[in-house]
């Protein structure tokens, strides 16, 4: 197969101008591929797209405050962001606004009904979806209507309000991998052990966006949310449909919600990214078939928690709050250590690539054979970087899969809005990994 290569320049951004005021803008464009693309998140197991169920969408809130570059705050129905779009759309959005690179997130829903193959990892691209290979023609289309709603929203900021806040959302989500959970330090010293419906990520966090529509009264722009849920879904018992999954369907009732609600004059944009959802399965129906309709139901569960919480905030808005970033990319094998912190040398392929996770979910043939089937940790030499974790093919992997056909490239990114702390990381972080990051000082 040909190496693909996608020349991206650095392009400083124009030169940010004060204003009175907070301000903010919003757009939703569609990033729905064309019919046969391979479809990420099963693997090889997956399908190529044969239709549209729910046309995807990248939902775009852009916020600006009284001194310094705007922030966007991009929402993707895709499988996760991707460096080369995010790259690609920096260079686009510079020659037309004050959007920085580092002021740009690009947050996937992890939904398992778009396409694959526009990732920065060869290794990615090779093993997310049904065919290898990078998709350049899907990446530049992505690219430049995500730039493109990005340009529209900057050229639209009106004076704004921020709110923010939390809340808890329980019945929609189960931990798919409960006994190692249950392992982890904090959690082996609890008396009563948590349920799998309990032990979760629960909090779904808020950033609501209101701008001036005339005479000092403000109106619902919309929100940015962020939710823990792993939609699980294999797109060929769902007909190999494009759609958003359960967060498509979330972001729907909820812009459909506020517009009822509050007669804007604009259609309101929902930003719903997902959290640390590694083992934080969508709580499908106990019979295991997946279907649309079960990700209405647990759609209409999320969306009316996200809807209250949204009403909640009706008082709270505020022009005076902070709006920063601080951005550095990082090549992990070139540089394993920043500031005393270190990670592995290189990643590893486990063997729930061939067999599927634990718990309810993507399965495949392998599953129940026991060289790969999981929840059998690794008992000896778990000393190293990867502890427990079994190496798919052992030490061959490292012949057939070389280290720099992993991720290996890092933006780290810290985006405060008002007194939220968004931190966008690559792939499936768990609810745990989350919590310990929360808890650094």
């Amino acid at each position: 197969m040909k190496k693909s290569k996608i020349k991206i320049r650095h392009t400083p951004p124009l030169e940010p101008r004060r204003n009175q005021t907070l301000l903010a803008g919003a757009a939703s464009v569609d990033i729905t591929p064309p019919p046969g693309m391979p479809m990420a998140g099963f693997g090889m197991f997956s399908v190529s797209g044969r239709g549209v169920r729910t046309k995807l969408k990248a939902r775009i809130l852009v916020i600006k405050p009284k001194q310094g570059g705007s922030v966007a705050l991009v929402q993707c129905d895709l499988l996760s962001g991707s460096l080369v779009i995010h790259h690609r759309v920096a260079e686009l959005v510079a020659q037309k606004t004050d959007v920085e690179a580092g002021a740009i997130a690009v947050l996937g829903t992890h939904t398992h009904s778009g396409p694959g193959n526009f990732f920065e990892s060869k290794m990615y691209n090779d093993n997310a979806s049904n065919k290898p290979g990078l998709d350049e023609k899907y990446v530049a289309f992505c690219s430049q209507q995500i730039a493109e709603g990005i340009i529209k929203a900057c050229n639209e900021q009106k004076p704004a309000r921020i709110a923010t806040g939390v809340t808890e959302v329980y019945g929609a989500t189960i931990n798919r991998a409960l006994p190692p959970y249950l392992k982890n330090s904090q959690i082996k010293k609890l008396k009563e052990k948590p349920a799998a419906l309990k032990a979760i990520n629960s909090q779904l966090y808020m950033i609501r966006v209101d701008v001036l529509e005339k005479d000092d009264i403000f109106k619902p722009l919309g929100a940015f949310t962020s939710f823990s849920i792993h939609p699980n879904t294999n797109p060929a018992e769902l007909e190999g449909l494009y759609s958003g999954d359960v967060t498509g369907f979330v972001t729907r009732e909820v812009e459909a919600g506020l517009k009822k609600r509050y007669k804007t004059l604009w259609n309101p944009v929902l930003a719903a990214a997902n959290g640390t959802h590694g083992d934080c399965n969508a709580n499908h129906a106990q019979d295991r078939v997946e279907n649309f309709k079960d990700h209405k139901r647990l759609a209409h569960l999320i969306g009316e928690k996200t809807l209250a919480l949204f009403y909640s905030l009706d008082h709270q808005l505020q022009a005076d709050v902070d709006v920063r970033f601080r951005a550095r990319e990082i090549n992990m094998l070139e540089t394993p250590e920043v500031e005393g912190i270190r990670i592995s040398n290189r990643g590893y392929a486990g063997m729930s690539v061939p067999a599927g996770a634990l718990g309810r979910g993507r399965i495949t043939s392998f599953y129940k054979v026991w060289l790969f089937r999981p929840g059998r940790p690794r008992r000896f030499l778990t000393h190293g970087s990867q502890g427990h974790k079994r190496i798919l093919l052992g030490p061959l992997q490292r012949l057939l899969l070389p280290k720099t056909d992993m991720g290996h490239i890092l933006l780290a990114q810290i985006i405060q809005i008002a007194d939220i702390l968004l931190i966008p990381l690559p792939w499936e972080v768990t609810q745990e990994m989350g919590r310990r990051i929360g808890a650094i000082p």
